[in-house]
């Protein structure tokens, strides 16, 4: 292969790599809206944010799938993580803000 040829598969594997990440971002900004949803209802209803047993039926769910995937389970079990930690965070943030009085 010549030198411009893989200079050429190279640039279109990182725009394909692109527009994934873009992807990512989306589905991530989506689930993310979701978390909001959920943050708003558990308030209303007031329900505990952290469900344990939720928490840890997702965990065990997403670590089978990518282990089927071929995926590195050290990287499955922190990505999720860290999905769940950000969409703790924005519950919590949306069950504790304070009601504006209209006076």
């Amino acid at each position: 292969m010549t030198d411009e040829l893989s200079v050429a598969k190279l640039q279109a594997w990182r725009s394909d790599i692109d527009r994934l990440d873009d992807e990512i971002l989306k589905l991530l900004n989506d689930r993310f809206r979701y978390s909001e949803l959920i943050g708003e209802l558990k308030k209303e209803q007031q329900i505990s944010i952290f469900q344990p047993e939720r928490w840890k039926s997702i965990l065990e769910e997403m670590m089978k799938k990518g282990l089927s995937m071929n995926l590195n389970p050290g990287f499955i079990r922190n990505l999720f993580i860290q999905i769940h930690d950000e969409s703790v965070r924005i519950q919590a943030e949306i069950v504790n803000k304070e009601e504006k009085k209209v006076s």
